[in-house]
């Protein structure tokens, strides 16, 4: 019996419970946790790509380092499944207001095709011994990847939490950056309060 056929039932089951868990992610609360919830999962994500490509290089003739890859590879599927994935669903409609909803979901479903397209394309290319030859080493290169997403989620996706949809139209209309919207919080909530004030 080898290491595949051990993990993928107990992998499948891991998917299950964590998709099953993943109501605290709902609309409903959702908003109070995305961001945070983000960057630790993508910090995780990264640590397990970084740790598994190191071992790599001495896993050539150990065979507890490659069980121990292949561990990893199943334990990054299941972080992925239970946080960046489900999250990655939810947060397009919580950060993108009625106005910017069309835009926002297409520009979203067209940027998960594409780059599962790539994905399915790059990976052979770069792990298979007829052509790049990375092997497992290739986890620095996907650690490379979600150090890039990492950066890019901390400036560019902003924290909704606490916000209405009319604050958020404010925020884009201001052309606040995202990393500024928390420190903006307070200011939306004061002109929302005066324009509610100046309506009565």
């Amino acid at each position: 019996m080898n290491a595949a056929s051990i993990f993928a039932p107990t992998l499948r089951l891991l998917r299950c419970a964590t998709q099953a868990c993943n109501s605290r992610t709902s609309p409903e609360n959702g908003r109070n946790h995305d961001f945070p919830e983000i960057m630790h999962s993508e910090t995780i994500l990264m640590a397990i790509d970084f740790i598994a490509g190191g071992l790599a290089f001495a896993s050539k003739n150990n065979r507890s380092i490659a069980l121990g890859i292949a561990v990893l590879s199943f334990l990054f599927n299941v972080v992925w499944t239970g946080s960046f994935y489900a999250l990655s669903m939810v947060i397009p409609s919580e950060v993108a207001t009625v106005r910017l909803r069309n835009h926002t979901m297409s520009y979203t479903v067209a940027w998960c095709q594409i780059t599962a397209v790539i994905t399915t394309f790059a990976v052979p290319q770069i792990t298979s011994a007829g052509a790049g030859n990375l092997g497992p080493k290739a986890y620095l290169v996907f650690g490379g990847c979600m150090a890039c997403i990492l950066t890019f989620t901390f400036f560019m996706i902003p924290e909704s939490k606490g916000l209405t949809f009319p604050q958020i139209d404010e925020t884009y209309e201001k052309g606040i950056p995202a990393w500024r919207w928390n420190s903006e919080r307070a200011y939306l909530k004061k002109v929302e309060e005066e324009k509610g004030l100046s309506k009565e």
